[in-house]
């Protein structure tokens, strides 16, 4: 076969050499086909089952018409009559409809013009004819830790060159120039086989489309549920039957989709593996191994960076570039973490039910190819764009505005440094604030200072030795205190679950006790039980009331000090902090007070939510409707409660608005016009928002308080000092250095099942 080579321009890069393109073989190709027929074959048993529903309909509807012809039962005979056609209609309706579900909403993308971008065009152009793919008409970039090519137009461009190369800009800003053309390479492999490509797109098209069919939910089987519980007995029946018939049809879809999913996801797994061959050819089978742990820590900083995402927008401050502020979370990943993926990547194994190999197996069969490449480019994947931080930056805007609709203006972004500064200080005190309270929590027992008990003592060796006994009784009551918070977190999960029982038996629901953790069903029983759950909660909080008074002497001890003329000069920064400690105890002394009701808001909110759930689910609404009313007006006083306790105090932090106070802090972004709705999202705001901002604010202030000790009464060293942060390139190469074929055959072990942990209520 015919060996190519193409000079490419050097601000690109070095292709140097040259790839022999490998035509797939036979069997390959005959086993691919086989796959798509199954996989057509599925749709059309469907069909077919549409098509025999309706003919049973119609020859009942024709042939039994004798049931009519008597005089005597006729709501009997009308029911059997009309009965088995309404079942009918109903689970032809229910199977038609997925049919024409509309396609869910792409990611908002840029596209990007070639005139303006002729550096990464010609770099597209010399990836694709070295793999032997045909060249995107269109190229479009976005916000995701991915990379994608496919029919710009679905299935209206199967039959043509009509593709769309999507970038994700997280993967430039991360990516060296040759492992951004090895991910290249590896997208337009799967394009590089013609047929394959479209046998591919019909496999996954129909995979897609099963799955929607037997798991996803609608506003039509809401109605039909409700509708069967409020009908009587005949209709109900009825209706019964239909909701049966539907279930039927859909676990006989659901044995078809997975035997379909085990049959294709072999054929898409070999094609994967296609994919990287191209990719190691182009980039190399080391650039490979080095671009697959690189995307593990993007995709591990992708998540940490949503999650500080999340703590940034309560202040209505975001980065401006997305990307960026990705890859510069990936930089910080300390190196435990680094270590810890790259043995979960060594140990997960390939299941029978992966489109995917996983990573072990991909790098395993990359280094058995041994490719040397042809990319000799070490330089950032950024250096092929025109004006990366622009484009970054109108994406991220995108993104924020059409992906997660949010209400961007100027004032919310930031710059990306920033934020990252923002977020490693937000991290730094929230591990120190976990060390400096043992791990204990005091959100049952807040603690609260006022600026008159931080004078400080005329005695200075006095303030000192009352510094240390107060930093000592602290730590002795650590043990007894954790063990008490571990007592509070479960009693407050089973008074939250009985005060949802309560709601519901209220209401008139009928519940089954165990699933709530009680005995009894009646309104009395589980009101009794919540009094004996607060007692024991009352009995059990000692040990964390007696740990919050001398946690709060400590901080009292140590923040004082820096009003001490004498003690102030040995602080650094000490006027700064003081004022800074200002700004943070007033917010504390009102935040404080303002947590017991908003651990009743979450338990109110929890039973109203509880109840809208399932209105439509009891025989009588009117009377939910009165106990919706009710838990509204509770959650109304509660949320009025919490507001006045923290009114006109100011937000302690930097702001998007900029000096606001803590109640315009708590108000949601944008406001609703329907009463019900505004009371819910206000309640929302309050306890996604206060918590936290307790936890912050209480954090800050002990960072300082340690500050203080760490100048003025250090403890005596323990242990050895940790050793510095490695390279992070030298980390992943260690790593990757243990992915050998006899360290993965050690290491491999049966997958198991990941396991979903339930979120913990407010309260906790």
């Amino acid at each position: 076969m015919e060996e190519r080579e193409f000079p490419v321009p050097s601000p690109l890069g070095r292709l140097a050499g040259v790839i022999t393109p490998r035509r797939p073989s036979l069997s390959y190709q005959l086993g691919l086909a086989v796959v798509a027929f199954l996989m057509v074959l599925l749709p059309v048993i469907y069909v077919g089952l549409i098509l025999l529903a309706g003919w049973g309909v119609w020859n009942h509807a024709t042939n039994d018409l004798f049931i009519l012809q008597r005089a005597s039962g006729l709501w009997f005979r009308l029911l059997l009559y009309f009965g088995p056609i309404v079942v009918g209609l109903t689970l032809i309706a229910f199977m038609v409809k997925p049919l024409f579900a509309g396609r869910p909403s792409a990611s908002p993308a840029i596209g990007l013009d070639a005139e303006q971008e002729r550096l990464l065009f010609t770099f597209i152009e010399r990836v694709c004819r070295l793999v032997g793919a045909p060249l995107p008409r269109r190229v479009q970039v976005n916000c995701a830790v991915n990379a994608s090519a496919g029919f710009r137009r679905g299935a209206a461009s199967l039959f043509g060159q009509d593709l769309t190369l999507t970038i994700g800009l997280p993967l430039v800003a991360g990516l060296s120039m040759e492992q951004f053309a090895g991910v290249l390479a590896h997208e337009f492999g799967h394009f590089s086989q013609r047929a394959g490509m479209r046998l591919t797109y019909v496999i996954q098209q129909i995979n897609y489309w099963l799955f929607r069919v037997v798991c996803e939910r609608d506003s039509w089987d809401l109605q039909l549920d409700r509708a069967t519980r409020a009908a009587g007995f005949g209709v109900g029946g009825v209706l019964h039957a239909a909701r049966g018939c539907v279930w039927l049809s859909r676990r006989i879809l659901w044995v078809l989709m997975h035997a379909g999913h085990a049959v294709s996801c072999y054929m898409l797994r070999q094609m994967e593996y296609d994919a990287d061959r191209c990719a190691c050819r182009v980039a190399g089978s080391d650039t490979f191994r080095e671009t697959m742990l690189r995307l593990q820590e993007l995709n591990r900083a992708c998540n940490s960076a949503f999650a500080a995402l999340r703590d940034s927008w309560r202040a209505q401050r975001l980065p401006d570039s997305l990307p960026l502020f990705i890859v510069g979370t990936s930089a910080e990943a300390p190196s435990e973490v680094c270590d810890e993926a790259g043995r979960r990547v060594a140990d997960t194994q390939t299941g029978i039910f992966d489109t995917h190999p996983c990573d072990t197996d991909r790098i395993r069969a990359a280094e058995a190819l041994d490719a040397p490449g042809v990319v000799r480019s070490t330089d950032p994947a950024t250096a092929l764009f025109r004006d990366f931080l622009s484009l970054s930056r109108r994406a991220t805007r995108l993104s924020y505005e059409k992906e997660h609709k949010l209400p961007i203006q100027g004032r919310n972004l930031v710059d990306t440094e920033t934020s990252l500064r923002e977020t490693r200080s937000l991290h730094a005190t929230r591990a120190l604030s976990e060390r400096y309270f043992g791990g204990v929590s005091t959100v049952f027992h807040p603690i609260s200072i006022g600026m008159l008990e931080l004078l400080p003592l005329p005695d200075t060796e006095a303030g000192l030795a009352e510094l240390r006994s107060a930093r000592d009784r602290m730590k002795a009551a650590v043990t007894r205190a954790r063990y008490a918070q571990g007592q509070q977190e479960r009693i407050g999960d089973r008074l939250l679950h009985a005060e949802n029982a309560l709601a519901l038996v209220t209401a008139g629901f009928a519940i089954e006790p165990a699933h709530f953790g009680l005995e009894a069903r009646t309104p009395r029983t589980v009101a009794e039980a919540i009094t004996r759950l607060e007692d024991q909660r009352k009995q059990s909080g000692a040990p964390l009331v007696e740990y919050s008074l001398r946690a709060k002497a400590r901080l009292r001890a140590a923040l004082r000090q820096l009003s001490s003329p004498s003690q102030a000069g040995r602080i650094a920064d000490a006027q700064v902090l003081q004022q800074e400690v200002t700004r943070l105890v007033q917010a504390l002394s009102v935040l404080a007070p303002a947590l017991p009701p908003l651990h009743d808001l979450g338990r109110t909110l929890s039973g109203w939510q509880l109840l809208l759930m399932n209105r439509g689910r009891h025989s009588d609404p009117v009377r939910v409707d009165g106990a919706i009313r009710d838990r509204a007006e509770q959650v109304r006083e509660l949320v009025r409660q919490v507001s006045r306790c923290i009114s006109g105090v100011p937000y302690p932090f930097p702001h998007a608005r900029g000096a606001i106070a803590l109640d315009q802090f708590v108000q949601p972004v944008a406001p609703s016009h329907d009463e019900s709705e505004g009371v819910f999202n206000e309640s929302l705001a309050c306890l996604e928002r206060l918590f936290p901002l307790y936890g912050e604010v209480l954090g800050r202030l002990a960072q300082i308080a340690a500050q203080v000790e760490e100048a003025l009464a250090p403890e005596p060293a323990r242990g050895t000092a940790r050793a510095p942060a490695r390279d992070l390139m030298a980390r992943l190469r260690e790593v990757a250095s243990r992915l050998g074929p006899e360290a993965l055959a050690a290491r491999r072990r049966p997958a198991g099942l990941t396991g979903e942990t339930r979120p913990r209520s407010a309260s906790g």
